[in-house]
């Protein structure tokens, strides 16, 4: 097993790449719960270049949260947290290339990217605009282990007759498919090929096909998902409703 054996060089990063509802918070409870894969969490979420910090005690303290005891370091990334994180890092780390964000690539030169993506972006801009109405954005089986914020237990879910609102449900698909062009140019402009994993065809165990895609070698276990899907009743009928009025605009 993995956890028996240092970790391969240059293989001692994971960043998980995402937007908001793209499925990654699913894929991170199966790195996090394979052991030995890192801890990826928005670890960088509140990194702000207009504080002032100790970066490097900051980012000192990322590492040790998201490691596991082999060494492996996971982080999850949203592409509107790019800029900031790379301002922030910008007096501590050297650039690592002449394409965007050359902090963050320096940090992460030698890093395993995983990219979580949907191919139906419409779902995923109604997914978020639910979400933020009912501001519940994740169901757990139970409130121990791998539990994300603004989670409530699948026993304690309580379901809103959540109201239309087409304009916002329009800002939040442009929103979607404005973080896929960043990650998109990003990939392209450092030649990075990133794992990517679809949430329509994603694996019952997303950890096993990132080691399997990059350590090939190497078998992994992991615990059950406490993550549950969120019912999805509601966004179908806003779903229809709003193509309706998207096609006739």
């Amino acid at each position: 097993m993995l956890a028996e054996k240092p970790p391969i060089e240059p293989y001692s990063q994971i960043v998980v790449c995402a937007t908001q509802r793209s499925g990654s918070t699913m894929v991170c409870e199966d790195i996090t719960n394979s052991g030995i894969l890192g801890k990826p969490e928005e670890w960088f979420l509140s990194w702000n270049p207009e504080q002032k910090k100790d970066w490097q005690s900051e980012l000192d303290a990322v590492k040790a949260k998201g490691s596991t005891e082999n060494g492996i370091f996971s982080v999850k990334l949203m592409a509107n947290q790019l800029r900031h994180v790379d301002a922030c890092l910008s007096g501590i780390i050297e650039p690592g290339s002449d394409g965007p964000y050359p902090h963050l690539r320096g940090l992460f030169r030698d890093a395993v990217w995983v990219w979580v993506r949907r191919q139906d972006t419409v779902d995923q801009a109604i997914s978020h605009y639910i979400a933020k109405k009912r501001g519940v954005y994740h169901t757990v089986e139970k409130t121990s282990g791998f539990v994300p914020g603004s989670s409530v237990t699948t026993k304690g879910f309580k379901d809103k007759d959540i109201p239309y609102g087409f304009q916002e449900i329009l800002s939040e698909w442009s929103r979607v498919e404005r973080d896929n062009l960043v990650w998109n140019s990003f990939f392209d402009e450092t030649g990075i090929s990133p794992y990517v994993i679809w949430y329509e065809h994603a694996p019952k165990n997303a950890a096993v096909g990132v080691a399997a895609h990059f350590w090939m070698d190497r078998q992994i276990e992991t615990k059950p998902r406490n993550l549950v899907k969120l019912p999805s009743r509601r966004n179908m009928e806003i779903r229809k409703r709003f193509l309706a009025d998207l096609f006739a605009a």
